[in-house]
């Protein structure tokens, strides 16, 4: 909405009511996420599973056995990156918003969700499913 519809936003043409996310959105401190409304842990495994590619974007996955040496140097330009004021210039320019999520909490993000158990993912499973019933 930020990129494509700002005019709707500045003008108070829509509002938002909730945020998605694993994290707050730093415009929106405001705005309620749907974790306000989780009551359980369960109930949030399956949310952060249906969130978490949201989180991570379009993150680069390397085969196993990399050397390390190399995964660091491609995280270390990826940082570089998101800093560079070229890059950001032009991101400014093409009206894309620029967020950053380390190679490291990536990698922490999959081991979490791998970790959670098959009775969490048959839940979001059923959530997201056209076949999924109202409970």
């Amino acid at each position: 909405m930020k990129t494509r519809k700002a005019d709707w936003l500045r003008d108070g043409k829509i509002r938002i009511l909730l945020q998605t996310g694993l994290t707050p959105h730093p415009d929106l401190k405001a705005t309620p996420r749907v974790y306000d409304l989780v009551k359980s842990d369960e109930i949030r495994q399956i949310w952060d599973l249906i969130l978490a590619p949201k989180q991570m974007s379009r993150p680069y996955a390397l085969p196993p056995g990399v050397p390390a040496e190399r995964v660091a140097a491609l995280r270390l330009a990826f940082e570089r990156l998101v800093m560079d004021p070229t890059f950001l210039a032009e991101m400014e320019r093409t009206g894309t918003e620029v967020t950053f999520m380390a190679g490291s909490e990536i990698e922490r993000l999959i081991s979490r969700i791998y970790a959670f158990p098959p009775s969490a993912v048959e839940r979001m499973i059923e959530a997201i499913s056209s076949r999924s019933t109202a409970r």
